[in-house]
């Protein structure tokens, strides 16, 4: 499981999501408008080379979830 942060965003505006992938170390690093926000250490990163990968986001607001 990866380690995120919570990062706390204008509401009603765009933001830069960027996810990094260390070829040597397949350690993945999470952004939000270049903030780092968290990263993934596989447990066999070279098993992990082999994988794909699906993200998903969730955003929180006072309303509740909001899902996109």
């Amino acid at each position: 499981m990866a380690k995120v942060l919570e990062v706390k965003v204008q509401y009603n505006s765009w933001h830069t999501v960027r996810v990094e992938v260390n070829r040597d170390t397949a350690v993945l690093s999470l952004f939000i408008d270049d903030q780092s926000i968290g990263t993934y250490t596989p447990p066999d990163p070279e098993a992990f080379k082999q994988t794909q990968v699906n993200f998903y986001l969730q955003v929180w607001s006072d309303g509740g979830l909001a899902t996109g």
